[in-house]
């Protein structure tokens, strides 16, 4: 992927089905962005749910 978060090389072949499965730089931004979303998604909720009343086993 280089430098950069998004390739230059992502949607290259034809069908652009074919990307998400035979196109590393699309299959590695595939894996980049739930890899990234997770925890910014749980530390989302870690903060949202901080404030809140809640018994310690939940």
């Amino acid at each position: 992927m280089g430098d950069s978060w998004i390739p230059d090389e992502i949607f290259e072949l034809e069908p652009v089905i074919c990307d998400f499965f035979e196109n590393t730089a699309t299959v590695q931004l595939d894996h980049l962005i739930p890899s990234t979303a997770m925890p910014l998604s749980i530390g989302g909720m870690w903060c949202a749910t901080k404030k809140l009343d809640l018994h310690p086993a939940v």
